[in-house]
């Protein structure tokens, strides 16, 4: 009895499958190719537990697993197409099919390949959805056996039958302990087992004796089923393997997701508004820290604070936008908070320039999501606008994206995080500093950013859950979201180290706030998802000792990581009354404040921003780690 098995491939080193005999082939998606290997070596465990179900219904079987899935559960649908043409020309009269296409109707070419098994008397059995939502084909298809998980089932070899279902059949898809690769196991559930259960017993029933056309045997399956087999609706999810159908190549989506320089490929030379907002005024003065091209740098025509352009007057700014040779060396207008301003000038001047970017047909990537309702007013006003808009945010679409590289492996490469106990404490701007010192010694450096201007700095992923949050799930919702973020950026990246860091503080800093708020709830859940290795809290000179060591307790209990180094603004937040008034420090006061916190706690503290400390950091990262 031989018996095809199209699925993620097979561990044949796994002790369930020690006598099975097993041969398999590979078929996957290169440049809009579809190529064969011969190497099938199971990558995500779901074939070995396929192949590991089948063996023990019929041991004698002969095992050909067709491996599609590529590491990430992920199959290409032309993938899929061939190797299903490929068993039934190679003459398979079984083949097992434990995924499916989940779409409303099922796709023509895929109708056309089952019919031409059927008509060969090839019986395909399939596996429904886990859930109740949608059908999955081929398994809701007259030309093959759907199978789904059955309650009441006792033994793997009992099967109940659903005449009013397209999904017809019911087998063992309860809780289980299955095979899966690297020679391990675990307990899992779900309509993938059940599908394999059925393909035993068929298999084992065509074994006995001689082949029958697919109406008989079907017939034969429906006498012999059990009565009051019920549907068994999987409403833990998590517990079961699912997957995704695409025509396109997951390293192709990878690399869209994850991958800065391609995600963003499209823009090339920016300008940059308003360049005294905080977000971007990063690019103005440390703009030897990223590698994207900025060609015009634009203001207020009217501001207020001296501060800035004090600092920054030998750089120009621009303060109006009317050469059309401006607009025609850029290809994208990133924008930031302008809406907070208080002269309305400064806010139609804002206005302006994007009318006139979507008018001239410019990219534009906007940090506000306030902003969205006024370009979505502007492209209604000009139809013909085809340029990119791209704003950082996480939504329930989003989830759908990430959902699909959630069996990636783990993380291996070390996560370093930047923490704080507070808001404004330039722990961004040390995240930048940071990854210069890390990649001037040679590492390649992911990038997992909360700010929402993170990806024009190079970030791998943002997740800007901070000022005007752009981030529309919960919390719960990020516990499942952040891992996969972290290894996506792995697995794409190649990066020696990933460095992330968390938004405002970890603890409430006063009485007057009561129990845990929403920052505080975000960043325990967003900084315990990513799983860091080593920490770097930001502190104020006006911290008490208390706020400091409250916050790097939490941070330890949610991360079971050291702290490597603390990191100091120059600045005082506060005022004599407590209020929030900036000022920056003398020398001398800086240095007290900074040796009472070392002498207290033992851990080195330093201004990031100095570069005269840039081979201290290099030496306590590659230390701490190595």
């Amino acid at each position: 009895m031989r018996i095809a098995i199209i699925d993620s491939g097979a561990d044949c080193s796994h002790e369930r499958l020690a006598n099975a005999k097993i041969t398999g082939i590979s078929f996957y998606s290169k440049n809009q190719e579809i190529h064969k290997s011969e190497n099938f070596h199971d990558d995500t465990g779901h074939g070995t537990s396929i192949a590991a179900i089948i063996h023990k219904h019929l041991p004698e079987a002969e095992l050909h697993c067709v491996k599609v899935f590529s590491k990430v559960m992920f199959i290409n649908e032309n993938a899929l197409y061939h190797a299903l043409e490929y068993c039934i020309d190679s003459g398979y009269k079984l083949i097992n099919l434990s995924l499916g296409i989940h779409l409303p109707s099922p796709p023509e070419k895929l109708v056309k390949i089952c019919q031409k098994a059927y008509e060969k008397n090839i019986i395909l059995v399939s596996a429904a959805n886990n859930s109740t939502v949608g059908p999955s084909y081929p398994a809701a298809l007259p030309y093959s056996f759907g199978v789904s998980s059955g309650s009441g089932i006792k033994k793997s070899s009992e099967y109940g039958y659903q005449s009013d279902s397209s999904i017809e059949f019911l087998a063992k898809g309860s809780i289980q302990r299955i095979a899966v690769h690297n020679r391990e196991y675990k307990i899992a559930q779900g309509t993938s087992y059940a599908c394999a259960h059925f393909t035993g017993i068929v298999a084992k029933k065509m074994s006995e004796g001689n082949f029958k056309s697919f109406p008989e045997n079907k017939e034969e399956l429906i006498k012999n089923s059990l009565p009051n087999i019920k549907p068994f609706i999987h409403y833990q999810e998590k517990m079961s393997m699912d997957y995704t159908v695409s025509n396109q190549e997951i390293d192709q989506i990878g690399d869209k997701t994850f991958v800065n320089k391609k995600k963003f490929d499209w823009l090339k030379k920016t300008a940059l508004f308003p360049i005294s907002n905080k977000e971007l005024s990063v690019f103005y003065k440390y703009n030897k820290l990223n590698d994207t091209q900025i060609d015009l740098f634009i203001d207020y025509p009217k501001f207020y604070d001296n501060v800035f352009y004090e600092k920054t007057e030998e750089k120009k700014v621009c303060h109006q936008v009317h050469d059309e040779k401006q607009w025609s060396e850029i290809d994208t207008l990133v924008v930031g908070y302008y809406l907070d301003e208080m002269f309305e000038a400064n806010v139609h001047f804002g206005n302006d320039l994007i009318e006139n970017a979507i008018q001239k047909n410019k990219n534009i990537f906007y940090l506000d999501p306030r902003v969205t309702k006024i370009i979505k007013e502007y492209k209604n006003k000009y139809p013909k606008y085809s340029g990119i808009v791209y704003h950082p945010e996480i939504t329930s679409e989003t989830l759908k994206i990430l959902n699909i590289f959630k069996y990636l492996p783990e993380n291996k490469v070390p996560v370093l995080a930047v923490v704080g106990t507070s808001s404004k404490q330039g722990k961004f701007s040390a995240q930048l500093v940071i990854k210069n010192v890390l990649e001037k010694e040679g590492y390649n450096v992911g990038f997992f950013a909360t700010e929402p201007q993170g990806e024009l700095y190079g970030a791998s992923f943002s997740f800007p859950y901070g000022h005007l949050s752009s981030v529309t799930i919960d919390p719960n919702e990020s516990l499942d979201a952040v891992p996969i973020i972290m290894k996506g950026i792995e697995t794409f990246n190649n990066p020696h180290i990933i460095l992330a860091g968390t938004q405002s503080g970890l603890v409430p800093r006063s009485i007057k706030q009561q129990g845990m708020g929403k920052t505080e709830l975000m960043n325990i859940c967003v900084l315990s998802a990513m799983k860091p290795d080593g920490l770097i809290c930001a502190i104020n000179p006006d911290d008490s000792l208390e706020t400091i060591e409250n916050t790097l307790k939490v941070a330890k209990i949610y991360t079971k990581s050291e702290i490597i180094f603390m990191i100091m603004t120059p600045y005082k937040r506060t005022d004599e009354k407590g209020d929030l008034n900036f000022r920056k420090l003398e020398p001398l006061e800086y240095i007290t404040a900074r040796e009472k916190i070392i002498r207290h706690f033992n851990i080195p503290v330093i201004d990031i921003m100095d570069s005269q400390n840039e081979e201290f950091i290099l030496n306590e990262i590659e230390n701490f780690f190595s």
